[in-house]
């Protein structure tokens, strides 16, 4: 009989290990957690996009739809241009990334601009 099957593997026989054959960590920070850090600073997106009905409703909802409503919204129409401005406090900076890059591939999105101000 294989003496590997005579004994049943435990959890902890599975762990794995790092090259220095101590067992790795089992917890690691998920990237999309907030961190410390992100408690101290809003991130502030500045959209351009075209003067449609429904725009504000979308933009806002790729915000929202993460758990992060705006603490300050600001539109403007200019002509057929609507200027946006959102103000959202302790979004993680990657989640602000790519809320920002989702934003500019909207078709009536003409430009994102993001940036971070501490609270």
């Amino acid at each position: 009989m294989n003496p590997a099957l005579s004994h049943p593997p435990t959890r902890e026989s599975h762990r794995p290990t790092e090259c220095s054959g101590q067992p790795a960590p089992t917890e690691r920070a998920a990237a999309w957690s907030p961190r410390a850090e992100d408690a101290q600073h809003q991130a502030l997106f500045d959209i351009r996009a075209e003067a449609e009905a429904d725009a504000l409703c979308r933009l806002l909802n790729l915000i929202v739809v993460h758990g992060y409503p705006p603490a300050e919204v600001h539109a403007v129409q200019d002509g057929d241009w609507l200027q946006v401005r959102l103000r959202v406090p302790r979004l993680p900076r990657q989640r602000a990334g790519v809320i920002a890059a989702r934003l500019r591939s909207l078709v009536d999105v003409a430009g994102v601009d993001l940036a971070f101000r501490a609270i």
